[in-house]
């Protein structure tokens, strides 16, 4: 499931996308500890903070404690207990993260979807290393067919200027292709030093 991604040379792995990018990051994080590598699970953004802390060991601030053989944890800069988020780092620190060594891998969820299946971004986003072994690009494709709403499609407008149609037009493969390949879609922040896969999800 995982060849696409070269994991033995790609360490420092930014998820971007649609929605699926906190689910591809824990399984992609069970996959690596299962061979014995330990992962730090971290954001550029935010996380949802409930939903997280159920799952895998949260460590605030910055750990400096080396991570054992098959041990993963999440780190997070700060918990926002109001708003059930928990903050992460900026770029410039994550690079400090991971080149400290303190863990094999480290994954970064690095944009926010609000659960939609495809998106247009911000002019902020995605929040991106340049120092990214590996960006990947989620994308749901259970919005192929779907028309294009707020329901379908996160910042759905902006999504339409970008990609040349009107709300409520049926979503094609082309138009995909389009918005991750767009001078400000998915890619705007990726440097040539990342390796960058698409990776299709909900294809049923």
């Amino acid at each position: 499931m995982f060849e696409q991604f070269n994991l033995n040379k790609n360490h420092y792995i930014y998820i971007i996308g649609g929605g699926g990018k906190t689910t591809l990051m824990w399984r992609l994080s069970e996959f690596l500890t299962g061979q014995g590598n330990s992962v730090i699970m971290t954001t550029s953004t935010k996380l949802c903070y409930s939903f997280t802390v159920d799952r895998f060991p949260l460590s605030v601030g910055i750990d400096k404690k080396q991570l054992k053989q098959g041990e993963c944890k999440v780190f997070g800069k700060e918990i926002l207990k109001e708003s059930d988020k928990i903050k992460g780092y900026e770029p410039e620190e994550l690079d400090k993260i991971f080149e400290s060594g303190v863990a094999d891998y480290v994954i970064v969820e690095a944009d926010g979807a609000k659960g939609r299946s495809l998106k247009a971004h911000a002019d902020h986003e995605p929040v991106l290393s340049a120092k990214a072994h590996l960006i990947i690009v989620v994308v749901g494709m259970d919005c192929i067919g779907q028309p294009i709403s707020e329901d379908s499609v996160h910042r759905s407008k902006l999504f339409c200027e970008r990609v040349g149609k009107k709300m409520g037009e049926i979503i094609t493969k082309d138009d995909v292709e389009a918005i991750i390949y767009h001078a400000k879609g998915y890619l705007k922040k990726a440097t040539k030093q990342s390796e960058v896969v698409v990776f299709y999800v909900k294809k049923n």
